[in-house]
């Protein structure tokens, strides 16, 4: 726990707290990142980073030679003056006009990198004159943590400084202090009356419509550009001296060619390809119900050290004891809304029985109740989340307490040992694989994974045929990287618009929810056991059904017939992990015309009846509707 750190001593102390002021960070990077994502004004990411060269090459001494013409000659050993290269960019390319490669040092020494030479002036110079005006819409800018980043307007006390440094800071602020006290004395008043950090950067985004935010420190995999920097340097180092040229000029056209190389298209793949390793890191981290220690995006400054060190040498005596504002509790979740802040109440180490966590939830319950009354709520949030009443956080606490108590005996405990190894293929009939270990997804408190959710709702199409179709788990992903034409071929198969409704399950990364089109209501319905709305998905889904019409069934489609609706009313779910059985439990009610009468209570039965009609490959309701095929 970090509230231990006072019991530790020596540098194994400050290692272990660097190590979890890391995961504070890269938990605010990560919700930072999916809120921007989600955002139905999302911006455009833009990532930024130096890397360096030389004039003969990255380093490369020799070449292969053949007797072609083409071939370059032999490189000299010596790699020639080194230059800095500072440049962003995003999915649609480099950023135009924002390249900067500056002739920097002579005769560099021996094990050098690039970063002796840039500093704070120069990189806020190429920030401000570069970057900024050439970003033609609003942007998240993402870089890291170096220290000519995260120049500070108002630079603050640490163990760095002389004891002269600290007691003219505590003068200029007339605060008292003895000129025989030490220095650990002097930082500690210091501390006490730490101020806010403004960074030269920020200040000059702040004038913008733009946003700045920095990567966790030792975190480069969550930046693109590390992997176009290798992409460039290999064709610069294959190209650099030819025609036997290595003049300077030449060079310079060569990295100009590198960098061309580059379009958006690969941009577009490193991206995704980063996009996928964050989100799957958002999944495991930020709601993990085994990991939940909830961080405020304030909690943590980006980077809490003198200007004159390396960005990523953070030092735990600048990390104030209120800023690292954590609720631990093992095996209980609380509403996804009030995650989102930092709650001050007892930490509760264990729920093993209700005596244990009565006496601590009425004051959980109002500190949880009053930090949400405050004007102080997170405006960056998308999808938006409602109000919280009372009643609502009684559930909560009810649901808690509930889920306490020894669990009855349901179908996930008949199967749980004769399942068999994760590698058994289970039959289906709905043309489908799936494993024993997709089946161990259904057990909590683990998300259920796509192949549960694909089964499942072929099940309950077939078991509606022909007048319910059931979208893939990646055709809404791919409708909105790709639009209509990347899904064209989906539906080849099938009129929909024969059909009586279409279930299109939507992954937002770490949570599942539902979206039915009603075809003979002309509706789509978007059900959210969080409450969250979503109003691009069902544009986008309403976009879709107006070009597939157009070009199945030769006519437009008169989209002012069609409402959009966000479900109200519908069970809630009050933990982190069972978003996907909502998803299919609001499936399968919805299939049957039948009201949604279960709640968060019911889920781990659910899930088990989800197992047991997946294995027998029957559901277990038949469908209460009738079922014909529209003719229009």
């Amino acid at each position: 726990m970090i509230r231990d750190f006072p019991t530790k001593k020596g540098m194994a102390s400050v290692m272990w707290l660097n190590n979890h002021i890391s995961f504070l960070k890269r938990l605010n990077f990560l919700k930072a990142y999916r809120d921007n994502m989600l955002d139905s004004k999302r911006r455009d990411v833009v990532f930024l980073d130096e890397t360096w060269t030389f004039q003969r090459g990255t380093g490369k001494t020799r070449d292969w030679q053949s007797g072609d013409f083409r071939s370059c000659s032999i490189k000299s050993a010596a790699t020639g003056s080194r230059y800095l290269v500072c440049h962003a960019g995003g999915e649609n390319g480099f950023i135009s006009g924002a390249s900067l490669l500056l002739n920097t040092k002579k005769k560099p020494k021996d094990g050098d990198d690039y970063h002796g030479d840039m500093d704070a002036a120069l990189f806020k110079k190429w920030f401000s004159t570069q970057l900024l005006p050439n970003l033609k819409k609003p942007s998240l800018i993402i870089m890291d943590n170096a220290a000519y980043h995260s120049k500070m307007v108002n630079p603050q006390p640490s163990s760095n400084w002389t004891k002269a440094q600290l007691m003219k800071w505590l003068e200029e602020r007339s605060i008292s202090f003895r000129i025989d006290e030490k220095n650990k004395d002097l930082l500690h008043k210091c501390q006490a009356h730490k101020e806010d950090i403004k960074y030269e950067i920020d200040e000059i985004v702040a004038q913008t419509e733009h946003k700045i935010l920095r990567l966790p420190p030792y975190h480069c995999c969550y930046n693109p550009i590390e992997m176009v920097w290798g992409i460039t340097k290999r064709y610069f180092d294959k190209h650099v001296g030819r025609g036997n040229d290595f003049s300077e000029a030449n060079m310079l056209n060569i990295w100009q060619e590198a960098l061309d190389q580059v379009d958006a298209g690969i941009w577009r793949k490193c991206c995704q390809k980063v996009e996928e390793k964050i989100l799957h890191d958002c999944a495991r981290e930020l709601d993990n119900p085994n990991l939940i220690q909830e961080v405020d995006d304030t909690s943590i400054t980006p980077m809490d050290v003198d200007t004159d060190e390396n960005d990523d040498d953070d030092e735990w005596e600048d990390i104030a004891d209120e800023e690292i504002g954590l609720l631990n509790v093992s095996g209980v979740d609380f509403l996804p809304e009030l995650r989102e802040m930092e709650v001050p109440c007892q930490e509760i180490s264990k729920v093993d029985s209700q005596s244990s966590i009565l006496p601590r939830l009425p004051s959980c319950k109002r500190s949880l109740f009053e930090a949400f009354n405050q004007e102080k709520s997170d405006q960056s949030l998308s999808p938006p989340l409602p109000q919280i009443s009372q009643e609502e956080l009684n559930m909560a606490v009810s649901y808690v307490v509930d889920n306490s108590e020894p669990k009855v005996t349901s179908l996930l405990d008949d199967y749980k040992d004769c399942l068999g190894p994760d590698d058994t293929l289970i039959k289906t009939k709905v043309k489908i694989s799936i494993y024993v270990r997709d089946l161990k997804t259904l057990y909590p408190p683990t998300w259920l994974n796509d192949q549960i959710i694909n089964v499942y709702f072929e099940m309950i199409a077939e078991r509606g045929a022909p007048s319910i179709y059931a979208c893939n788990t990646f055709f809404f992903q791919q409708l909105v990287r790709g639009g209509y034409t990347s899904v064209k071929s989906w539906t080849k198969k099938v009129r929909i618009f024969s059909m009586r409704m279409m279930m299109v399950p939507i992954h937002l990364g770490a949570h599942w929810c539902l979206a039915v089109v009603n075809f003979e209501d002309q509706s789509i319905i978007y059900y959210d056991s969080q409450y969250g709305k979503n109003d691009p998905c069902l544009q986008a889904l309403l976009d879709y059904l107006c070009e597939e019409h157009l070009a199945v069934e030769k006519k437009p489609l008169d989209r002012t017939l069609w409402t959009l609706h966000h479900a109200k009313g519908i069970p809630r779910q009050f933990n982190g992990y069972d978003c996907g059985v909502f998803v299919c439990a609001y499936a399968e009610h919805i299939s049957r015309g039948e009201p949604l009468n279960f709640s968060a209570k019911d889920m781990y039965n659910i899930r088990g009846q989800i197992l047991d009609e997946i294995i027998s490959n029957v559901l277990h309701f038949p469908s209460n509707t009738k079922h014909y095929r529209r003719e229009n």
